[in-house]
């Protein structure tokens, strides 16, 4: 649920590079990332967010051929206020 909202409720602004790394034709990246979490139709007011996130790529020559990134989602949802259920 928390991913398919990304596009709808998150708008991010920065994606600042802390650390690039690259071995053969796979690169990792290390970045800030600044954020509004913006939930559409529930009265709540826009929530700035910061997270870091680590993206891989797979290069096939100059083309990105996959691509992952990874991110805290629980820190994420206690930003939002959501906590996380102990149960």
């Amino acid at each position: 649920m928390l991913l398919a909202s990304l596009s709808q409720e998150y708008t991010f602004y920065r994606f600042q590079p802390k650390e690039i790394i690259a071995t053969g034709d796979i690169v990792w990246a290390i970045f800030d990332v600044g954020l509004f979490y913006d939930p559409k139709g529930e009265g709540e007011p826009r929530k700035h967010m910061t997270l870091e996130m680590a993206v891989r790529w797979r290069l096939e020559g100059d083309k990105i051929v996959e691509h992952q990134a990874f991110f805290d989602t629980a820190s994420l949802l206690m930003q939002q206020g959501k906590g996380l259920d102990s149960s």
